[in-house]
């Protein structure tokens, strides 16, 4: 028979500052006001029409927002709009 074996894993998880001080890109800026608004990537994305890993590409800047739904990301942008 083998022995039962028990073990936990504790330590502090930190996350990345979620606010971008300087946002340069469209990504940064959706990710400040997202994180603003405190909506989910999963929300926003569904308001511009594309999938939650996509939005977190843009927001990762590992991909542009593509022309087709730029027009929608600058509406979530827009001053004022609260959704």
């Amino acid at each position: 028979m083998l022995p039962i074996c028990s073990f936990t894993i504790s330590g502090k998880f930190t996350l990345k500052s979620q606010v971008i001080p300087s946002p340069k890109t469209l990504g940064d800026h959706l990710r400040n006001e997202r994180f603003k608004r405190k909506h989910s990537q999963g929300y926003v994305a569904s308001l511009i029409g594309v999938r939650q890993s996509y939005l977190s590409l843009w927001e990762l800047n590992r991909k542009e927002v593509s022309l087709k739904y730029k027009q929608a990301a600058l509406e979530y942008l827009r001053p004022g709009k609260r959704v």
